[in-house]
């Protein structure tokens, strides 16, 4: 402590079943100094062009943040890295 970071991998991941046909190989860090919250995506096949969202929410729902077109919007990505300021 305090500069310690829990990264969680995703692998080549389906979209949730029935959803469309779309995976994703992204990588979540989260940093304990600052509250900093990244998200590096290696790519976002979105076949389909479904809507899909990319961004950060409280824990109870009530505050998110999302950049631009990353919002209830077909989207695709690749080698792509946004970060995220909690404020806390």
């Amino acid at each position: 402590p305090p500069n310690r970071r829990l990264i969680v991998d995703f692998s080549n991941v389906a979209f949730y079943p029935g959803y469309g046909d779309g995976r994703i190989t992204s990588q979540v860090i989260l940093y304990e100094a600052d509250d900093a919250v990244e998200i590096h995506t290696t790519e976002l096949q979105n076949l389909a062009g479904q809507i899909v969202t990319q961004g950060v929410e409280n824990a109870d729902g009530t505050n998110a943040y999302f950049l631009p077109n990353r919002v209830a919007f077909g989207f695709n990505l690749t080698n792509d890295a946004v970060r995220f300021l909690t404020g806390s």
